[in-house]
């Protein structure tokens, strides 16, 4: 059963939804109310969970859209529904993450088929969650940004928007940061105007709550929002970018205690961080791990050289040009590996492939350092 809240500040048209809604057994009005703020109260306080709240778009001193997204903030995993007698606010609607809209008088069929889409939706959300519980959960920074569940990660999260993914991505970013509304605003959604950039944030943040309930996610993460802020917590999530930091060490040598650890830890960064995105907010954090991983490697494969650990050195570099094939200091170093074994003839393939991938995807030829390395070896 759907449990539902109506605002309308007209007594007889709140009169007669309700008059409407007495016709179907699957849902049990919480509460209805004629003064918005009222509801917005209840709502903060109740102890009654709510499904779905039925909102009149046209109220005084608070607009059902702007009383749509404190209902969000309060709580996201409410469905908002809208009601009017005017149409024109439809597109508006849809952005403050309403998830159907009724023109008054609200018929009975128009009605029913609002609440069996409700129903389905929910029946839906819980079998989700249900299915999900006890699955493992990661997220990958490194190159490609995802959010990963069951047991081998084999299940990928997809996102409503690309908006709403760099939201998540940003709230992971800053993890257990108070982040201000107005700063998130300025970082993510710099290119809208400040009304359709709250709305968008808003109806992001509608959504993340949304995928966090469905997927019975609500022990490992935790969005709230408080004094204008938002703080996201993360607990028992495999987080990539967390693991690779924890087995780096900048300032001590690659020893035979902890190459395996090293090892590891190169083997997580698969690319840049966040670096299939492109986002600037991510750039500090990219370059700082991009210096991190060259110093990582250029320790390890001198750790493997100096054990006669020859292929394993060339591995690594290998490895490293394949998930970071624009990074020059790592074709220098696979380069220099080459020439260290003594296949001239992969020397000569990687050179030449190296050249002509800078010039497909950067349209420049590559920096003096590497022809250097190449031409040291060969001539």
């Amino acid at each position: 059963m759907l449990n539902v809240l109506v605002i309308d500040d007209e007594r007889s048209a709140l009169d007669a939804l309700l008059d409407e809604m007495n016709e179907f057994d699957e849902i049990a009005v919480a509460g209805a109310f004629t003064n918005i703020m009222e509801a917005l109260e209840w709502i903060k306080e109740a102890h009654l969970r709510v499904d779905v709240v039925f909102l009149d778009i046209e109220m005084p001193g608070m607009n059902g859209l702007e009383a749509a997204q404190r209902i969000v903030e309060l709580d996201a995993s409410i469905d908002i529904v809208f009601i009017t007698a005017y149409d024109q606010y439809a597109l508006e609607a849809f952005e403050v993450s309403a998830v159907d809209y009724l023109l008054k008088p609200v018929m009975t069929e128009r009605l029913a088929k609002t609440i069996r889409g409700r129903q389905l939706a929910h029946r839906r959300s819980d079998e989700e969650r249900k299915s999900q519980r006890g699955s493992r959960l990661s997220i990958t920074c490194f190159g490609i940004f995802q959010l990963r569940m069951g047991e081998i990660g084999t299940q990928i999260v997809k996102w409503r928007t690309n908006k709403t993914k760099e939201l998540f991505a940003y709230f992971v970013h800053f993890r257990e940061g108070e982040l201000h509304k107005a700063h998130i605003i300025r970082d993510v959604f710099a290119e809208l105007d400040e009304h359709r950039a709250y709305a968008t944030l808003h109806t992001g943040v509608y959504y993340i709550r949304k995928m966090i309930r469905n997927y019975g996610l609500d022990s490992c993460m935790q969005l709230n929002y408080a004094n204008d802020c938002y703080h996201f917590a993360l607990s028992g999530v495999a987080l990539d970018v967390e693991a690779y930091w924890r087995a780096v060490d900048r300032d001590k040598p690659v020893t035979l205690s902890n190459h395996r650890a090293c090892a590891r830890a190169a083997a997580l960064y698969r690319g840049d961080y966040m670096g299939s995105s492109n986002y600037i907010w991510a750039l500090p954090e990219q370059r700082k791990l991009r210096l991190s991983f060259l110093d990582l490697i250029r320790k390890l494969s001198a750790f493997y050289f100096a054990e006669g650990w020859l292929d394993k050195a060339v591995e690594l570099l290998e490895e490293a040009a394949t998930h970071s094939p624009l990074l020059e200091e790592g074709h220098e170093m696979l380069l220099d590996a080459y020439g260290k074994t003594g296949d001239f003839d992969a020397l000569r393939r990687h050179f030449e492939r190296m050249k002509g991938m800078f010039r497909q995807e950067l349209g420049v030829e590559p920096g003096t350092a590497a022809e250097a390395v190449y031409r040291r070896w060969l001539e």
